[in-house]
């Protein structure tokens, strides 16, 4: 877990933890970065990930609600609303051109809080374990979220590994 992304998401939206409902999009085996602080706040947790083997993983905790998809297809997804939506390290693995849309359908799913996170810039990374979707696919930056309509901050250095870009948008 890595706290200084944590503190970094938590002095941006203070009240993130202050809710009931979360979607968390995109959680692996071996990395579920903020889902912890979720769980510890007793949130009703969904989770939505798009490879079997997480899926199949996470289907065996009972804390979870679990929706097998591809964000990329969310706007063909039958979705309640939640309080927070959280795509935390994400973006980077769809194409940048189909991103705006699919954050505009999450924000339709949003009562409070759209948080996104992903690295700051270039960071090229393959399917790891043979996951496909682990694919880094865009390199994002914080002009890029604040041409739509989202607050940024960044942590660490761009286009470093370890960096991190959170970007959010409140209703």
């Amino acid at each position: 877990m890595n706290t200084a992304r944590a503190r970094q998401a938590f002095a941006a939206v203070p009240d993130l933890l202050d809710y009931e409902t979360l979607l968390y999009i995109g959680a692996s085996i071996a990395r579920n970065e903020m889902l912890s602080y979720f769980v510890k706040k007793d949130y009703e947790v969904t989770i939505m990930e798009a490879w079997t083997e997480n899926v199949l993983y996470y289907r065996q905790d009972p804390r979870f609600n679990i929706i097998q998809a591809d964000v990329r297809n969310v706007n063909k997804i039958p979705l309640a609303s939640f309080d927070v939506v959280m795509w935390w390290h994400g973006p980077e693995h769809v194409e940048k051109e189909l991103l705006p849309n699919i954050f505009n359908e999450l924000f339709k799913h949003t009562k409070k809080i759209l948080m996104l996170a992903c690295p700051w810039g270039w960071y090229v990374q393959q399917a790891v374990k043979g996951n496909p979707y682990e694919v880094h696919r865009s390199h994002l930056y914080p002009e890029f979220f604040k041409e739509l309509g989202f607050k940024t901050s960044t942590l660490g250095k761009k286009d470093r590994r370890g960096s991190n870009l959170i970007a959010w948008r409140k209703h």
